[in-house]
């Protein structure tokens, strides 16, 4: 996948709650496939689109239902060890500094704002479906995002 779709998908890992993110939809609107790409992923998702995902070692594979039914596969590198712990110590920092339901949001914001974190960005998600569009389209957008939601319910 190239950086463009890649930006929009890798702030998918906390599902729709992310759509909502303003530091999140800031990412996804610097790139050039621009935010439509992201809403009709997110569209496809939401209408029960993406279908038999399959989750593997640094790899996502489904089959996403649109014009007709695409393959979809996606290679994820993990980033560099030093940033995940960099990423790892402001979220102790930020579930030791606030209280309450501000214990959340202070987490959340460690992780997406605070630089390269736990999940892989940008650069480190390739993706390639079987569509005219391909790499960089809304099927694979949809099928990361799917992935996020599998995340977060997990």
């Amino acid at each position: 996948m190239t950086s463009a779709c890649a930006r929009q998908a890798s702030g998918a890992r906390r599902g729709q709650a992310i759509v909502e993110n303003d530091a999140t939809d800031s990412r996804a609107d610097d790139c050039g496939a621009g935010a439509t790409c992201r809403e009709r992923g997110i569209d496809y998702l939401v209408h029960g689109a993406v279908l038999d995902l399959q989750v593997g070692p640094r790899r996502l594979a489904a089959t996403v239902h649109g014009t007709r039914r695409y393959r979809v596969d996606v290679a994820l590198t993990l980033p560099r060890q030093a940033d995940m712990q960099a990423t790892l110590a402001r979220v102790q920092q930020a579930r030791t500094a606030a209280a309450g339901p501000e214990r959340r949001t202070a987490v959340e914001r460690a992780i997406l704002v605070g630089g390269p974190g736990l999940f892989p960005g940008p650069a480190q998600i390739h993706g390639e479906c079987t569509c005219p569009d391909s790499p960089c389209c809304k099927h694979v957008v949809a099928a990361v995002y799917a992935f996020g939601v599998l995340l977060d319910r997990e």
